[in-house]
């Protein structure tokens, strides 16, 4: 038999008029029937007619022979009677007794999913497709590789049905997950997200089982199996609480692990399934957790992830609880306090110094600071304290009237009217310090934590929903309140907006990618108030905020949206580190068409007297040859029409 599958049988045998170029095992009786790739370096010689061989005598050609007339007849023929015709007796033949064959038991079986299916029928095709030829059957059968944008959605979205028997639904779900198809490993995960919310009794019988193989899969390199792994740990932490005690160390070390090397996607689920261990689990295993997990990683990114949940914790369990000296609390977590007060990652010490001032306005904190940490920790810690006090005294000193008499040397001193005698009113001492506060000190203190608020995810996800289904709406004023409502909260409260700013700009980005120009220019004249009250919070986002307002806006023919595009770049240049801006003007004055292009050269010329005298390196590197590629791009080119005006612009940048 031939190795290559053919369309169709060859009933007579024809001479091979060349030799076959690939080698096969064994002559062919009959030409190939596909075309070659490549010609043939011999002539091909044509098959051969076949020649009539002449007959020696010719075929005789029959004579026809004449048929003799009927004679009619004087009397006509009888009609024949019809016979009954007798009907058959049956016979009856008894029926044999059937042999009973004793049925062997079947064994327990997975339920095949759909990529099963598939797979048996390309290994065991049906008896009407076994003799086809496999050309025909490949046209049949489903593909099997698809582009990567028409593929179906994943599996970890499909709903699983409620098992009816946990021991056989987990045994199943170990069984997937072992399995080398990322869609079965992620349909064993929800078996287990499934038993963890039905059968929690039954899972804690298994806890350890079940966390090894998902610390397994929270490591895994594929994004979309990690996240579902991720998922399911954060449902055991809130159904289980208290039973996964023994067991977080272990998970939150690898929950940690996968921050530093991941994308922001996963980064939010792991906040999340760290945010519900927090507020679920025991106070005194979460924080042993957090500290041994993310205390002395090396990545600066874990640090401030352990710091940010340790935040949450105290404020949490309150001051009181973590300065009470029992079961070892404030002996394990005071110490790593001040370690991350003075981490080198400036987010991690942001919180690390958020707990301090926290602590500080305990009594019992300048007691368990004496008996926990070293002199060198102690004066680290009252520079914080003391620091924070001076922030807080400044907008009173600023607000002092020319009428007082006396001076204001610190917070704790009350000012004094000359002719008016204050009343006597309660102060606050703070621990570290042992100075006096005054009651107007401790309320700008308040305001002062309230702009260093902390949020959790459960307030992250509500601000998200609500403000996704306002900005999609499909009434463009909805949408148009929704971006007024984006401006309010970045004047309020702008740790909100960063907290969430990659969703927030998602949408910010749509709505200045639609038809309605209205709703362009109210977005465009919002980022102008956006941008001066976020700052540098912005540097991760402005690689998909200034693409936006470039291609849609900065060449619109709408001079009120041309303007307003323009003023948003001044902005960004004004309040932004123009080392971050610099890369993407440039990617987007080479790509751009138009008047855009002369815009954004003119940008780059603004960015670059300033910026030359702090990276002369960076502007020598990028900026340079890309304007000597512009000059002598416009010296080559024919003469312009006289409405152009690119040359000047690049003649005024060199």
């Amino acid at each position: 038999p031939h190795p290559f599958p053919l369309p169709l049988p060859f009933p007579h045998p024809f001479p091979l008029p060349f030799p076959h170029p690939f080698p096969l095992p064994f002559p062919l009786p009959f030409p190939h029937p596909f075309p070659l790739p490549f010609p043939f370096p011999f002539p091909l010689i044509p098959t051969p007619k076949p020649i009539p061989i002449p007959t020696p005598f010719p075929t005789p050609t029959p004579i026809p022979t004449p048929f003799p007339t009927p004679i009619p007849t004087p009397f006509p023929t009888p009609k024949p009677i019809p016979t009954p015709t007798p009907k058959p007796t049956p016979i009856s033949i008894p029926t044999p007794t059937p042999i009973s064959i004793p049925t062997p038991t079947p064994k327990p079986t997975l339920t095949p999913t759909e990529s099963d299916t598939m797979f048996s029928e390309r290994m065991h095709p049906s008896p009407a497709e076994a003799h086809t030829p496999l050309l025909r059957r490949a046209v049949k059968q489903p593909a099997v590789f698809q582009r990567p944008d028409i593929q179906p959605p994943p599996v970890a979205w499909k709903k699983v049905q409620l098992p009816n028997n946990p021991k056989q639904a987990l045994a199943e779900s170990f069984a997937l997950i072992s399995s080398d198809d990322w869609e079965k490993t992620i349909t064993g995960l929800n078996i287990i997200d499934s038993l963890v919310q039905n059968y929690p009794a039954f899972v804690v019988t298994r806890l350890h089982d079940i966390c090894l193989v998902l610390i397994q899969e929270v490591l895994n390199l594929r994004s979309s199996v990690s996240r579902v792994a991720v998922a399911t740990v954060g449902a055991m932490f809130s159904h289980l609480q208290k039973n996964m005690d023994p067991e977080l160390e272990v998970m939150t070390t690898a929950l940690l692990q996968k921050v530093g090397v991941t994308n922001e996607f996963t980064r939010q689920d792991v906040d999340s399934a760290l945010d519900r261990m927090v507020q679920n689990c025991t106070p005194i295993h979460v924080a042993k957790a957090l500290l041994s997990g993310g205390l002395r990683h090396v990545n600066g990114a874990v640090r401030k992830c352990a710091a940010q949940h340790l935040a949450n914790l105290a404020e949490r369990v309150g001051a009181a609880w973590l300065l009470s000296d029992t079961r070892d609390i404030t002996e394990t977590i005071l110490p790593a306090i001040a370690r991350l007060a003075q981490d080198p990652s400036q987010e991690a010490r942001h919180f690390g110094r958020h707990m301090v001032i926290f602590l500080a306005s305990h009594p019992d904190f300048s007691k368990m600071a004496k008996k926990y940490l070293s002199e060198k920790e102690i004066a680290e810690l009252r520079r914080i304290t003391q620091k924070a006090q001076q922030e807080v005294a400044k907008p009173q000193i600023s607000c002092r009237t020319s009428k007082s008499q006396t001076t204001l040397p610190s917070c704790g001193v009350s000012q004094v009217h000359a002719k008016v005698k204050p009343t006597p009113t309660p102060a606050v001492t703070d621990s570290m310090s042992h100075e006096r506060i005054s009651p107007s000190c401790s309320t700008q203190k308040s305001q002062v934590h309230a702009k260093v608020k902390i949020y959790r995810m459960a307030e992250r996800e509500d601000y998200i929903e609500n403000m996704k289904a306002q900005m999609g709406s499909k009434d463009f004023h909805q949408r148009m309140e929704a971006i007024n409502n984006i401006v309010a909260d970045c004047v309020l409260r702008p740790d909100l907006v960063v907290a969430c700013k990659f969703v927030v700009f998602d949408c910010i980005v749509e709505r200045l990618q639609e038809s309605n120009h209205k709703v362009n220019q109210h977005v465009l004249e919002a980022l102008e108030k956006i941008i001066p009250q976020l700052k540098d919070n912005l540097a991760q986002v402005i690689n998909i905020l200034v693409p936006a307002i470039v291609d849609n806006h900065l060449n619109c023919k709408i001079h009120a949206i041309h303007n307003a595009a323009d003023r948003v770049l001044n902005s960004l240049i004004h309040h932004l580190d123009n080392t971050l801006l610099l890369d993407v003007l440039l990617t987007k004055a080479q790509l751009v068409n138009g008047k855009a292009k002369g815009h954004l050269i003119f940008k780059l010329a603004d960015i670059v007297t300033g910026l030359y005298m702090r990276k002369p390196q960076m502007v020598e590197q990028k900026v340079v040859p890309f304007l000597w590629k512009m000059l002598v791009s416009s010296n080559n080119r024919a003469p312009p029409p006289p409405c152009a005006t690119l040359s000047t612009p690049r003649w005024a940048s060199v």
